[in-house]
């Protein structure tokens, strides 16, 4: 009897799919009350620069990943996915692509869009200070509501060709609300992160470390090695944000994944303390019964 040969399969790169940013050709909409555009532009060719000239406050945030040069005059900016800039009516603006592929979306806020927001939040939103804001450039922080928006807004008007909705007029409404805060905020000196500036702790780095090095023996010096910290640094951090010291919380956090290696009938007990880092059998069912009150293998008899 021949025996069937087996073949190794081969692994198939994993290609990320396009956004639908960047299956989107260039479009040019300015009717509604937030005028729409988007430059599609190669660094290599003739579209790479595009002059623009503003006939209301424009709104312009690359989608995707491609970064912009902005020329405003004498200034220049580069602008990518971290901000957004608003120029004021009456711009030229020369919008040159710094990346293979660019999609710059330009939005223009209509008198009517604003008066309508300072209509609806007339308690919060002053219409004398939204047009002093309207009247210089801005250079913002992209937030991530910030950037949901945009795509979401695009999407609307571009994919599904839509205007003058529920979707589109809530769209445009917090658009606006974004700009007015986030104004308001740096000139009250109180700027929020952007999408990218996201602060991250020695404590949220150290979990992650422990997250992605649970089982590993060397998991404590990865931990000191990955943080670049001290020993005594990071037990003073996991006391303070943890509440616990760095060993302690590892134990408990490889105790909580022995729970569910057990419950899902891959294993016997004696596999999962050896998966969590117990080489004594009975070391590890002690632990964990003082941590769940009940036993490895009760967990395992009710899981059948």
């Amino acid at each position: 009897m021949l025996r069937k040969e087996k073949h190794p399969k081969t692994k198939r790169a994993s290609v990320r799919p396009p956004t639908f940013a960047e299956q989107t050709s260039a479009i040019d909409d300015p009717t509604g009350p937030m005028g729409v555009r988007l430059l599609v532009q190669s660094d290599g060719d003739r579209a790479a620069s595009q002059s623009v000239r503003t006939t209301a406050p424009t709104l312009i945030v690359p989608v995707h990943a491609g970064i912009a040069q902005l020329q405003l005059g004498a200034e220049q900016h580069l602008v990518d996915r971290s901000s957004w800039v608003l120029v004021p009516a009456g711009t030229r603006a020369v919008v040159q692509a710094k990346s293979p592929v660019t999609h710059t979306l330009l939005l223009s806020l209509s008198v009517g869009l604003r008066t309508a927001v300072v209509r609806a939040y007339g308690g919060e939103i002053q219409l004398t200070r939204f047009d002093r804001y309207v009247t210089e450039v801005q250079i913002m922080a992209r937030t991530n509501w910030v950037n949901e928006l945009a795509h979401r807004y695009l999407f609307e008007r571009a994919v599904c060709k839509k205007r003058d909705n529920v979707a589109t007029a809530f769209l445009e409404m917090e658009l606006v609300k974004e700009v007015y805060f986030l104004c308001h905020e740096r000139y009250t000196e109180r700027e929020r992160a952007s999408v990218v500036e996201q602060k991250t702790t020695l404590a949220e780095r150290a979990v992650a470390i422990v997250e992605a090095h649970l089982f590993e023996a060397d998991i404590v010096q990865r931990l000191q090695r990955g943080c670049g910290a001290s020993p005594s640094s990071l037990l003073r951090t996991f006391k303070r944000e943890l509440g616990h010291s760095p060993l302690t919380y590892i134990r408990a956090r490889r105790l909580d994944e022995s729970l569910l290696l057990l419950k899902s009938k891959r294993y016997a007990v004696g596999e999962v303390a050896t998966m969590v880092g117990y080489k004594n059998f009975a070391a590890f069912s002690q632990a964990f019964r003082a941590r769940f009150d009940m036993k490895p293998s009760e967990v395992t008899a009710a899981a059948r």
